[in-house]
């Protein structure tokens, strides 16, 4: 390095490609004693020696834990700042799904057999969750496996990555379109509404709230996500005949104002203490029953009952809303609103979303 061209307030070469050099050769020394840290191996002068000169430690023993080096690669994505927040939660729920299928892997357990049988458990545990097939989700967690195999291959381990060789055939996505018909959605409601029977049933009053908050999002187009941590809060009552559902949608972040029809206000009504107590409540969820795995079991047990033979999630509330919707004339832009997607047409890039335009809509969002 020539004279001048340390920088020494910020630590790194004035010259760009030296300091990318200087970059990559602390990130391999970070990754040497980040290994060793994992394997428990106690380095010795000779061993830093050996590190700062160029040479790595041994490679990772076929059997050291699988589930070890999946933590230290999380671990040094995000300290690399190369892993997202939220890519880091999919790895964690990833993680915690091999760990339901086997509480320990070794490196030298990983084989197309094993991500087949791992595929086979993810399937069996979904359709008794309630979920079904969802290919998107198994595909995900598929494609995390591989980038820890690749990442422990870079370590110098001979092991075969099924995946990226194209020997395990990852799930296709297939896009979810299922959507109630009116004829089918007045079912659900009047299940919900007269269906004594099937509220007495084993878990009734947690079935019955499903229904109701499934229904409440078929007029409103929330994903589960939202629809669950729905607050008071979020709910504006300074006009008593026209209610308005204010929020930031988890997914997007993106702002929604959505005008509720008058049955959904109803829907509302059977939780509300009423008038100004809901200010004192602006904090508490609206919906009292929340889990998210057992409401998508119910609906599925209520489209079974109802003798409607489509696999029904509630997804199947945005779209029954959407397509229900689209069949009256109403327009792509009002749509796209509701849902909190972009703008579908040219002309909605140049229009703004208001809360007049909500309140004005009110009586067009009823989907019956």
């Amino acid at each position: 390095m020539q004279e001048g061209e340390w920088d020494d307030e910020l630590k790194r070469s004035r010259n760009v490609l030296n300091d990318a050099l200087i970059q990559k050769e602390k990130a391999r020394i970070d990754l040497c004693l980040e290994q060793a840290f994992i394997t428990q191996q106690e380095l010795t002068k000779d061993d830093l020696d050996r590190i700062i000169k160029g040479d790595n430690l041994q490679p990772p023993r076929k059997s050291s834990s699988f589930y070890d080096y999946w933590e230290e690669y999380v671990r040094t994505g995000m300290d690399r700042g190369s892993l997202s927040n939220s890519t880091r939660r999919g790895y964690h729920s990833t993680l915690w799904a091999l760990k339901g299928f086997k509480s320990e892997i070794k490196i030298g357990d990983i084989s197309l057999s094993l991500l087949e049988r791992f595929d086979s458990y993810l399937l069996s545990k979904a359709r008794k969750d309630g979920k079904g097939d969802i290919p998107g989700a198994r595909k995900n967690h598929f494609k995390r496996i591989s980038s820890v195999i690749s990442y422990i291959q870079a370590l110098g381990v001979d092991l075969p990555n099924p995946i990226k060789e194209k020997a395990f055939k990852l799930p296709k996505e297939r896009q979810n379109d299922v959507y109630l018909t009116e004829d089918e959605f007045l079912k659900f409601l009047d299940l919900c509404t007269f269906g004594l029977e099937y509220d007495l049933a084993e878990d009734g009053e947690n079935r019955f709230n499903s229904l109701v908050i499934f229904i409440f999002s078929c007029f409103t187009g929330l994903r589960i996500s939202d629809a669950t941590s729905l607050r008071w809060g979020n709910i504006d009552i300074s006009d008593e005949q026209s209610w308005i559902l204010k929020l930031q949608t988890k997914k997007t972040g993106k702002e929604v104002i959505i005008p509720l029809p008058d049955r959904a206000y109803l829907l509302l009504k059977i939780y509300s203490p009423g008038g100004e107590e809901l200010k004192e409540i602006s904090d508490e969820f609206i919906f009292p029953f929340r889990n998210q795995n057992k409401i998508n079991k119910y609906l599925q047990d209520a489209a079974e009952h109802l003798g409607i033979g489509k696999h029904i999630t509630f997804h199947t509330a945005r779209r029954t809303l959407a397509t229900l919707l689209a069949e009256k004339g109403i327009s792509e832009y009002f749509i796209a609103n509701i849902l909190g997607h972009s703008s579908t047409t040219i002309t909605g890039r140049y229009q703004k979303w208001t809360e007049r335009q909500a309140k004005t809509h009110k009586d067009r969002l009823s989907i019956i």
